[in-house]
């Protein structure tokens, strides 16, 4: 397949893509040109982050281990990107319990994660979500808890060689945008890694 970087910028560049969506917009075209190149690029990106999707999750195939992390992704392409889900299970969270400890599994899906992201320039987006806690609380978590649990993902990226130049941002949603509708269900506790297209 053809790496996305070529396809926005004519090469990879000393700095991995970091200026991502400048060579689109300023590049001088006519709109016919315009509107079909774009339309190329859109298309090979789409198939770049299709193929880097096939990756991942097929190397689930390759052991028990990789699989049973394998377990806790989910992955969909959407307007905004390739979004990679990392979810609890009910008995395998991804973090120590309400802390921002990750868990074995965790480390390696994430080292998973920036051996693939490799394969393309995209810029990344780390958001950080949880499920709801009961109002008697004390002191609610949600928010300190879902921002530090991404910007603990960024350190992990960072930490595997993941060029820190390619964050584009690291956000916390609490409770906002439940995955499951019953918003105490442990499966609100999850991250969602965003490889972004160039428009985003």
């Amino acid at each position: 397949s053809i790496p996305v970087s070529r396809i926005a910028s004519g090469g990879d560049g000393m700095f991995g893509g970091s200026d991502i969506e400048m060579p689109t917009q300023n590049a001088p075209m006519t709109p016919d040109t315009s509107e079909t190149e774009s339309g190329i690029e859109s298309q090979a990106e789409t198939e770049s982050l299709e193929d880097l999707q096939q990756r991942l999750m097929g190397m689930g195939g390759e052991s028990a281990v990789l699989r049973d992390a394998l377990a806790h992704v989910v992955t969909r392409l959407t307007d905004e990107g390739l979004v990679i889900e990392l979810f609890d299970l009910p008995d395998a969270p991804l973090f120590d319990f309400e802390t921002s400890d990750p868990t074995p599994v965790t480390r390696l899906i994430v080292e998973i994660a920036a051996q693939v992201f490799g394969m393309v320039t995209n810029q990344l987006a780390v958001e950080g979500h949880t499920r709801s806690y009961t109002v008697v609380q004390a002191s609610d978590p949600r928010w300190a808890l879902s921002m530090a649990r991404a910007e603990r993902i960024r350190e992990m990226l960072d930490d595997a060689g993941f060029d820190p130049a390619r964050i584009a941002r690291v956000t916390g949603h609490a409770d906002r945008r439940p995955a499951d509708p019953n918003p105490m269900s442990v499966r609100n506790n999850r991250l969602e890694l965003i490889l972004l297209r160039r428009s985003n």
